[in-house]
């Protein structure tokens, strides 16, 4: 199964047969069975005909448009689950304040152990790197938040763990990519552009994959709730970030696989220009499920997060968070 990323601008995807089939001025890019597509990513200015609309309904395949620089704009999905009482086991576990602190110490301790480790590997990897003292203060934090009294302390953690973690990241960065630190709107820099552009095709990912269990993204736990924001999506998105798109753009850096002709100053910040695009969604695709190991593909654990929440919203399991290891 893949993800059909839709990068070129004024292409058009249509259907033939039971195909989809990428064109451009009349000459076909790429022709995918639909069997094969598990989703369909849109960035800017590419369209799509009615029949190939139709066709992705009917298979239950989602379409994420989104801008250039991967702002999410809007989706096309299926019917809602019918599964009204799962979405009310969701809302009721909101409004239990009890439960809502206990799902967010389990969130933060669990996403602080897995930026823990991607440091940890890198140091491992990475002669001169000396990263013990940033370990053992990640690795308190993380004890901290399980022991955190309201969702404003385990805020405090995150803000201290965050700035001990990002001066770890940085010192891992290799030329010519350097990271002072995070700057999202606009990206100050060719490291925040990659950031900021993951962090987007991710939260677009971990959506998708809550809405296919049934769950209702805009109702989460951790991130309040806010008009237009899917909450749950974000917080489910806390726990892959650092491994997922943090892990991606070391490795980039460590192996020179973008450079800085891959980004353009517009807008008062600096972006992914379109070939950067598409060369880091290449690399993106290929992290998300690199591993033939289950519990090492990322994109498998997406999914199986999703599924172990919705068994949560029924009741019917007490919620374990995905540890990075």
């Amino acid at each position: 199964m893949v993800v059909l990323y839709l990068t070129q601008q004024g292409a058009s995807l249509r259907k033939k047969s039971r195909c989809l089939v990428v064109e451009q001025e009349g000459e076909t890019l790429a022709e995918v069975p639909i069997i094969k597509v598990e989703r369909v990513a849109v960035f800017g200015n590419v369209s799509l005909t009615t029949p190939a609309i139709n066709l992705l309904l009917d298979e239950g395949i989602d379409v994420a448009f989104l801008s250039c620089h991967a702002e999410l704009r809007g989706r096309l999905v299926g019917r809602l689950s019918k599964n009204v009482y799962q979405r009310l086991g969701q809302y009721n576990t909101f409004l239990a304040e009890k439960t809502r602190l206990e799902f967010t110490r389990r969130l933060i301790s669990a996403k602080l152990k897995s930026c823990r480790r991607v440091l940890q590997r890198v140091g491992y990897r990475r002669e001169g790197l000396d990263f013990d003292e940033t370990l053992n203060t990640l690795d308190i934090y993380a004890r901290r938040a399980e022991d955190a009294q309201s969702r404003a302390v385990l805020r405090g953690i995150e803000g201290h763990s965050a700035h001990c973690y990002f001066t770890g990241f940085a010192a891992a960065l290799r030329e010519p990519f350097s990271f002072e630190k995070r700057s999202k709107r606009p990206p100050a820099d060719p490291v925040n552009a990659m950031l900021s552009f993951g962090y987007t095709v991710l939260a677009s990912d971990v959506e998708a994959a809550l809405e296919s269990y049934g769950l209702d993204s805009y109702v989460g736990f951790y991130h309040d709730l806010k008009y237009g924001r899917p909450a749950l999506a974000f917080d489910v998105e806390e726990l892959f970030r650092h491994p997922v798109v943090d892990g991606l753009v070391l490795d980039i850096a460590a192996h020179e696989r973008l450079g800085l002709h891959h980004f353009e100053e517009r807008d008062g910040g600096c972006f992914l220009n379109e070939d950067g695009r598409k060369d880091f969604l290449r690399y993106y695709e290929t992290r998300m499920g690199q591993m033939d190991d289950e519990n090492r593909n990322f994109r498998k654990s997406v999914f199986a997060q999703a599924e172990h929440l919705a068994r949560v919203a029924a009741g019917k399991a007490q919620f374990e968070p995905y540890v990075y290891h």
